[in-house]
């Protein structure tokens, strides 16, 4: 599965590589330190086993508390083999901020929202200390549809990598084209006039704005967070390390 971008699992439909990105040293992101998806509520035990030969040996989810209990969770609940931890990215009640989506009707909602978990920060703090103690092996981070609060986790593991900036917005503009082929989606957005469901640039551009306008770069966001700068390399060598690939 070498160069793999997209794991082919059969009951979910944005499992994806942060693999295979060359930052601005001409390193290349490491394969299957970290894997972005959506929901992961439908695994049966041969996805999972996929997922564990592929080397993941901790799995993140990112959903509400609401989300959780409704659906429950496989990692969770029938093996352990891999370790679960809940971290809501954001920490009010997920249901209210999909409702408040409906009403608005408009698809600036998503960027103030993308800015909104950036503001909030205790849940980001508590997604990457998770990461920063995860045992060894790959980690998989997902949300619903693997593309908002997911894509946020992404763009900053991303750019505390020195990952160009075009291809943390090409990895994030991707996810639409993903996450359309489940029946799911495709019935919900039939049902929607809002474009929740898309993932245009624009939408992370202003996220990755409002870091560079307020902190300058992703890394010192982390360390607005609370991490050391040894802590935070921490986090960045399990994605890109002395022996990554270069170019240069």
């Amino acid at each position: 599965m070498a160069g793999i971008k997209r794991l082919p699992l059969k009951n979910t439909y944005n499992t994806r590589e942060l693999g295979g990105y060359v930052n601005k040293n001409g390193q290349m992101t490491n394969y299957k330190s970290f894997l972005r998806s959506d929901d992961l509520a439908n695994l049966d035990k041969e996805d999972i086993e996929v997922l564990y030969n592929y080397g993941v040996r901790t799995v993140i989810d990112l959903r509400g508390t609401d989300e959780l209990e409704e659906t429950g969770h496989p990692i969770r609940d029938t093996q352990n083999k891999i370790d679960f931890h809940h971290k809501p990215v954001y920490l009010s009640d997920s249901e209210a901020i999909y409702e408040t989506l409906k009403v608005d009707k408009t698809t600036s909602f998503l960027e103030e929202y993308y800015l909104d978990i950036l503001k909030e920060q205790t849940a980001l703090r508590n997604v990457l200390s998770t990461i920063l103690n995860a045992q060894a092996g790959g980690i998989l981070f997902h949300c619903f549809v693997g593309k908002d609060r997911t894509g946020i986790v992404a763009m900053i593991l991303l750019g505390l990598c020195e990952v160009e900036e075009m291809d943390i917005i090409a990895n994030y503009e991707v996810s639409f084209s993903h996450i359309k082929q489940s029946p799911f989606i495709q019935e919900e957005i039939k049902k929607s006039t809002a474009g929740e469901y898309l993932s245009q640039a624009r939408y992370i551009e202003r996220a990755l704005d409002y870091i560079k306008e307020n902190y300058g770069t992703i890394h010192n966001y982390v360390e607005s967070l609370g991490f050391t700068n040894e802590e935070i390399q921490s986090i960045r060598q399990r994605l890109v390390n002395e022996d990554s690939f270069s170019l240069i």
